[in-house]
């Protein structure tokens, strides 16, 4: 830069600073701004940091009179602490010299206190935060310059824009108008790439801003990429953008991120680099030095102050060629600066979308009348609860601050957002290594029905084993990170004590997960009980793989040591990280069933794989001496051995009280680290306050019993899978076809409805597989629902032969997991889903209110579903302690909120409605001519009998389901409408 250019570029700053800062600060020349660092010593409070010019930061002490020496008048003085020192200033001097060293709100402390005999250390430090900024001065002087040279064609306007804008489906607030306007102005008459900032309240309608600008961008043929710091947002957006182009078939939009394959990576690069993808969504992985774009036109950077240092520097450099637009509710101060100056354009969304309720920011002193009533009306306004003491707040109840920071409840959910890829990580990510097949000692068990009654469950625990527990916080400064497990259940006629200790670190967001879900995720095996070392090996990586992928283990952790007593005969352990089990004997006996994962034993381990430990379960037999299993964490076995811990407990008779010896013990030796102590002791033990508790979930009583009548078996084969796409094209040719519709309607949300229509091969048969999933409150059930669902139901063991009980159990399990995440803590979704069986057999399953017909040549209706209505099933809701209420609006729903009985996820409703579906099994005989399924939105205007007659001339299923839709919008239909139709040839 030659001096003519530093020279104009200074009067620019000069004018751009003053008129950017009247603009959007509507500070007018000559008055006074808001906060200063310049401090009025009387303002300080004792203990409050400062910074002086010359000497550099100490602490403020105080302000007292003193006698100069060359006067005999007091004089006020400002007293501050230094390293080194005491230094005092007379107060007009500090007026002047003083600055704050914390912003309002603030109470950083520094590393050091500066010293007052040498202040070489701060005139370096000083000189080292100057050149710094004239670095970056210097940077961002030749990064505005160099785009203040950049030419490009103006985008044109696009005549169809205005049609992308009327699929918005809100009234545009002002501030959002304003933000369109600049956008297009940017983007349509200005010949230099748009930087434009665009900052507004989270839901306040940014992303609307950048769907319009991509629209411009892309339709004018040039890519854009759409930039977010983390997968769940970055599929967030993937989703949004998808509904949003998916009336613009020639637009391709992609999704790059780490859960995909190496294979799908490579064709998205490919597409990418030859111009085949217009919208690219993902995190910083679209920043790397292996995506190379065809013709990059607009970068959307979402949350741009969560990126780190060497990702914001890279999109500095995306920003001196292409269009830039910034969304954030919260930018870094520097973007804030440039806006604020000029430099960046800024759009300010200030006003929010009509009836939202405005944020309100509460501080307070911990107290429990104010905390809990607080967030008792944030949950029952379905949103999230940001208070990070409260762990479950569902009770109509108030707590002290000491019960609600010392009693952590099992309810808390891990934060998820992106359900597809983090199921997709738990069903398809396992290493090599880490589930290959080894010699494993099968669990003897019975198939008989499951028997979760807690009064046997005690009666078990009483005769065979008991348990204790003791915790207690350590003296590390954090707070306690420890999470026990002591219970016992019934499960398939296994009489199960179910022992863990899990010992968070940098955090207990992990351990506390680990506590609500593992067991479950272990018992949820099918092979458990044939190979349970291969079972709980896959339900700890699948486990990990889900922590992994959510919010909940982004930084912090957890070892974990597991057992699970099997009829008092057999014990389970497995054991990851540095916490312990040993199984005492009467004969002095002392077995370690553990292994401590340590890095100096296990270095080969780490080298070779980059940190990653596998779990090793150890299977024993629980002989007639055997009297004290002991779990417990590594603040223990830090100052105790193995036979110490032995010795300190063998004459206890009761499992609590040797818990709480042996962590009294630990304490007495110094140990300062958080204990978890868990002893099961095989010997009738006298109080069990802590045992035999029932699982909070509990299955329906009559969901998963057997059927009364005969379940018909489906006849396969036991051959290989044979998915192959032409095969099962060719056999949907052969046999039956389909089609489907779907319209959205003018409920004023997003589309919420999906559907299934494919063909697969399955053990060399021959499948359709159809299904609708008619969301409500959201679209991530149905959303988990369409990916999953069928998956489970093909991988149920005894599908073949009990289609039936297999269906039920997957419907189950589904809407468990969906229930433990947090896609089901609100909406939810009905279901109704049909397997057609080599074109001979139909399976039928329905929950909720969407409906399946069989339609014959013959006229023959026939409806393969209930409708599960509240007054239909009003017994079944009172049963359960819900109710019937038509208000509002005149329709019957359960407990006044839901318009049906039977639905996946609705976890604030799940008390009182079921997931139970029902099943029909049909044979397709020679004149079966149509199968109809179709959301409620069109059973609310025509009957099966007008369905039927409205396409009973058409031979094309697609077109049948299109004339099924336009007559239910023709009869008035106002909700969404998905209609799948399968034509049997």
């Amino acid at each position: 830069m030659d001096s003519k250019e530093a020279e104009k570029y200074i009067q620019m700053v000069k004018e751009q600073q003053e008129r950017g800062l009247q603009k959007l600060k509507g500070v007018r020349p000559g008055s006074e701004g808001g906060f200063s660092y310049k401090v009025d010593p009387y303002t300080l409070l004792s203990g409050d940091y400062v910074v002086h010019k010359k000497v550099g930061i100490g602490r403020f002490v105080g302000i007292k009179l003193d006698v100069p020496k060359d006067s005999s008048e007091p004089l006020e003085y400002v007293f501050i602490e230094y390293a080194d020192g005491m230094a005092k200033l007379p107060l007009k001097q500090a007026s002047r010299l003083l600055y704050r060293y914390n912003l309002p709100n603030e109470s950083k402390r520094p590393r050091t206190l500066s010293r007052l005999s040498d202040t070489s250390v701060w005139e370096r430090r000083k000189t080292k935060g100057k050149v710094a900024i004239q670095k970056m001065v210097v940077d961002l002087m030749e990064l505005y310059l160099h785009r203040l040279r950049q030419q490009r064609f103006p985008y044109p306007k696009n005549p169809i824009m205005a049609d992308f804008a009327a699929q918005f489906p809100y009234n545009a607030t002002p501030d959002q108008k304003q933000a369109f306007l600049d956008v297009d102005k940017d983007l349509t008459e200005r010949e230099t790439p748009m930087d434009r900032l665009i900052c507004g309240d989270v839901g306040f309608g940014k992303t609307e801003v950048a769907l319009r600008a991509i629209f411009c961008v892309v339709s004018a043929g040039k890519q854009a990429m759409v930039l977010a710091p983390t997968i769940v947002l970055a599929k967030q957006h993937y989703d949004v953008i998808s509904e949003r182009f998916s009336l613009y078939p020639q637009i391709k939009v992609g999704l790059l991120s780490r859960f995909q394959t190496k294979a799908e990576k490579e064709a998205y690069l490919e597409m990418i680099k030859h111009g085949h993808l217009n919208i690219i969504v993902g995190t910083h992985s679209l920043l790397g030095s292996r995506v190379v774009y065809s013709n990059l036109g607009l970068l959307v950077v979402d949350e741009e102050q969560r990126f780190g240092v060497k990702q914001k520097e890279k999109i500095a450099s995306f920003k001196t060629s292409v269009d830039v637009l910034t969304l954030s509710a919260t930018p870094i101060p520097r973007t804030l600066y440039l806006a604020l100056t000029g430099f960046r354009d800024a759009s300010l969304i200030s006003t929010p979308p009509p009836e939202r309720i405005p944020i309100k920011t509460h501080l307070s002193s911990l107290w429990s009348r104010r905390v809990d009533p607080s967030s008792l009306f944030v949950i029952d306004t379905a949103e999230q609860s940001s208070d990070p003491t409260m762990k479950d707040t569902t009770k109509n109840s108030t707590y002290s601050p000491e019960e609600i920071l010392m009693h952590p409840v099992k309810k808390r959910r891990a934060a998820s957002g992106d359900l597809r890829n983090a199921a997709k990580v738990l069903q398809n990510q396992e290493e090599e290594d880490h589930l290959r097949e080894e010699e494993d000692e099968e669990i003897p068990h019975d198939d008989g029905n499951e028997d979760d009654d807690e009064e046997e469950d005690a009666k078990y625990c009483r005769r065979g084993f008991g348990h204790g527990y003791h915790l207690v916080e350590g003296q590390m400064g954090h707070g306690m990170e420890d999470y026990i497990v002591a219970d016992t259940k019934t499960v398939k006629g296994h009489k199960l004590g179910l022992y863990a200790i899990f010992d968070g670190y940098s955090g207990r967001n992990v351990a506390d997960y680990l506590q609500s879900h593992l067991f479950d995720n272990i018992l949820s095996q099918p092979d458990l009980w044939k190979k349970p070392k291969k079972a709980i090996k896959r339900a700890y990586k699948l486990t990990d793989d889900y922590i992994l992928s959510s919010v909940v283990g982004s930084r912090g952790g957890s070892t974990a040591v597991t057992a699970i007593v099997v009829d008092g005969k057999k014990l389970v352990v497995a054991n990851v990280g540095d916490s312990r089990a040993i199984l005492c004997h009467e004969s002095d006996v002392v077995k370690q069933l553990t292994v401590d994962h340590e890095p100096e034993k296990e270095r080969d381990l780490v080298e070779r794989k980059g940190g990653f430990i596998s779990t090793k379960p150890e299977i024993v037999q629980i002989h007639g001496d055997t009297k004290f299993l002991i779990l417990a964490s590594d603040g223990l076995w830090k100052v105790m051995s193995n036979e110490e811990a032995w010795d300190e407990i063998k004459e206890v008779r009761d499992a609590e009280k040797a818990a709480k010896a042996l962590v009294d013990e630990a304490l007495a030796r110094g140990s300062k680290d958080d204990i978890s102590c868990v002893v099961k002791r095989r010997a009738a033990s006298g109080d069990l306050r802590n045992a035999a508790k029932v699982l909070q979930n509990q299955e329906e009583e009559d969901h998963l019993r057997e059927e009364e009548e005969e379940e018909e078996e489906i006849p396969h084969d036991d051959g290989n899978e044979d998915d192959d796409e032409e095969e099962d094209a060719k056999y949907c040719r052969r046999g039956f076809g389909h089609g489907y519709h779907l319209v959205k309607g003018q409920m004023g949300h997003g589309m919420e409805d999906y559907i299934v229509a494919d063909t697969k091969t399955v053990k060399g048969h021959k499948l359709g597989l159809y299904a609708i999933f008619d969301g409500h409150s959201g679209r991530n059930v149905a959303d988990y629902l369409q990916s999953h669902l069928f998956d489970n139901i093909l991988s149920q063991p005894d599908f073949w032969e009990k289609p039936k009980k297999a269906i039920k159990r997957a419907y189950k399990l589904t809407d468990d997991y969906i229930l433990s995440i947090v896609v089901g803590s609100r909406g939810g979704s009905t279901a109704v889903t049909a397997i057609v069986v080599d074109g001979k057999k139909l399976v039928v399953a329905n929950v909720g209110d969407s409906r399946a017909i069989l339609c014959r040549e013959s006229d023959v209706v026939k409806q393969l579903t209930v409708d599960h209505e509240p007054e239909k099933e009003r017994e079944l809701v009172e049963r359960k302690g819900g109710f019937i209420s038509t208000k509002p609006g005149n329709v019957p729903r359960v407990d006044g909120q839901l318009a049906m009985t039977r639905a996946f996820g609705d976890g604030r409703l799940k008390e009182h409605i079921s997931v139970r579906p029902d099943i029909e099994i049909v044979q397709i005989h020679g004149d079966t001519k149509f199968l109809i399924f179709a959301s409620d939105g069109l059973w609310k205007v025509m009957s099966n009998e007008e369905a039927w007659d409205e396409i009973k001339e058409v031979r094309n299923a697609e077109k049948a389901a299109k004339a099924l839709v336009d007559e239910a919008l023709a009869r008035g239909s106002k909700d969404d409408i998905s209609c799948v139709v399968v034509f049997f040839n």
